[in-house]
């Protein structure tokens, strides 16, 4: 397990090993983690399980991040869970990111970079400390919805059970390439503890802000989320809407 605070690089040894791992597309094609950053500079954002609220809000934020400006820097940009492949579909387009998502059922290149895994990882910001925006965007937040919805999502969902991921993993992000070099990385300790997107944007020197979604999360209605075709991962208290985050437009003067 990282220690609290750990934000070292990988060993050339880890970063070896992990590259020979691999990771599964969204059609379920296996492809090795290192080939993903053999030619370009890859930011790799390892998530929780799909159905991590906190997490859905993350990656509408990477969402925002506009693609010219990502190939402008020669810049790839992929997310990797810990569930099964044939729920990603879903998942993006209930956050609305067009890159590329991967996913390790086995875990085995979280634990290669020694990402946490366990009920000690399931804890939230430590008390003092700030939240980060992406956390403040996500509403019905406590330990209570998360139970009452976590139980919704499977009796409405059946589908995915066992296939959303391990609930007490914890991600990480991360630069690697070109070739078998990290040169950034960033390893959760608690449930809130992605980079700040605008921390990460700096880092990668790209001169641009993403989008600022007005709001992350919403409540509709059972005929509006089957218009929207977005309630497959999500239930009722918190659902999605891509729209109105990927590509927000000003709101006409009345």
């Amino acid at each position: 397990m990282a220690p609290a605070g750990r934000r070292e690089i990988p060993s050339q040894q880890t970063i070896l090993a992990v590259s020979e791992l691999d990771v599964l597309n969204e059609n379920g094609r296996a492809v090795t983690f290192g080939s993903l950053f053999e030619t370009q500079k890859t930011v790799a954002i390892f998530i929780r399980h799909f159905w991590c609220a906190r997490l859905q809000s993350y990656v509408i934020q990477l969402a925002s991040i506009p693609s010219k400006e990502l190939e402008e820097s020669n810049l790839r940009l992929v997310v990797i869970g810990c569930g099964s492949w044939d729920v990603i579909p879903s998942y993006r387009e209930i956050t609305g990111f067009t890159g590329e998502i991967y996913t390790d059922p086995s875990r085995s290149t979280f634990r290669t970079l020694e990402l946490i895994s366990g009920f000690q990882g399931l804890t939230l910001t430590p008390w003092g400390q700030q939240k980060r925006s992406y956390i403040t965007q996500v509403t019905n937040n406590t330990p209570w919805y998360a139970f009452r919805n976590l139980v919704r999502l499977f009796i409405k969902n059946p589908q995915f059970v066992g296939k959303i991921g391990n609930m007490t993993q914890l991600g990480g992000d991360f630069v690697f390439g070109p070739g078998p070099i990290c040169t950034f990385a960033w390893q959760m300790q608690h449930t809130e503890d992605h980079i700040e997107v605008s921390e990460l944007i700096k880092h990668l020197g790209i001169k641009t802000r993403p989008s600022s979604p007005s709001r992350a999360l919403t409540t509709l209605s059972t005929s509006e989320r089957s218009q929207r075709n977005c309630s497959q991962l999500l239930p009722d208290e918190l659902v999605v809407v891509p729209s109105q985050l990927v590509d927000p437009k000003p709101t006409p003067s009345p």
